[in-house]
């Protein structure tokens, strides 16, 4: 168990970021209103510091790109580590993104890229077909569904939440 000293002070660290995130968002608002868009989008940046929750978008078309390869590197990895530790199976992942991506991690990122890449040349923005983007919204839900809630995972809570709580405890 952390201290009770330990404890109130992460708390107060955290009621302290959440607060300066709204107020980043709440400037960014009144930004966006005197369209100042560049002060708006820096503002939201700061918002995200505090709280990497937040959904914001990246501010430049580089930052799209850094953005959709996290997203296509992470859904077929996390396919491939669930069904190594038996949360699923091949067999489970939704039989159109199989067709449509393959069904491995290699053949995901594969059909992704080559997708992103056909479909953003020469335009201002990067984007997927309306085919592969549906796949691969449907295989991020897929992961959200059977991975990430799955209940297996969530019994290991308390043994993460106890390795934290040691490591916190032993740096003190």
């Amino acid at each position: 168990m952390i201290s009770k000293k330990m404890q109130e002070a992460l708390v107060e660290q955290i009621n302290a970021e959440l607060f300066s995130a709204y107020l980043y968002l709440a400037m960014a608002a009144q930004f966006e209103a005197q369209n100042l868009k560049g002060m708006a989008r820096w503002m939201e940046v700061q918002a995200k510091e505090e709280d990497p929750t937040l959904d914001i978008r990246p501010m430049t078309l580089e930052g799209c790109v850094v953005r959709m390869a996290d997203t296509i590197s992470y859904v077929g990895r996390d396919i491939e580590d669930a069904i190594r530790l038996g949360l699923i199976v091949r067999d489970d992942l939704p039989a159109d993104c199989k067709r449509l991506l393959g069904e491995t991690n290699g053949t995901i990122v594969y059909h992704l890229v080559e997708d992103l890449v056909a479909c953003s040349l020469r335009k201002p923005y990067v984007c997927f077909t309306p085919e592969k983007g549906e796949a691969l919204r449907r295989l991020k839900e897929f992961n959200q569904q059977y991975i990430y809630q799955n209940l297996k995972v969530k019994e290991q809570t308390p043994k993460v939440k106890l390795m934290f709580e040691l490591l916190f405890e032993r740096s003190q």
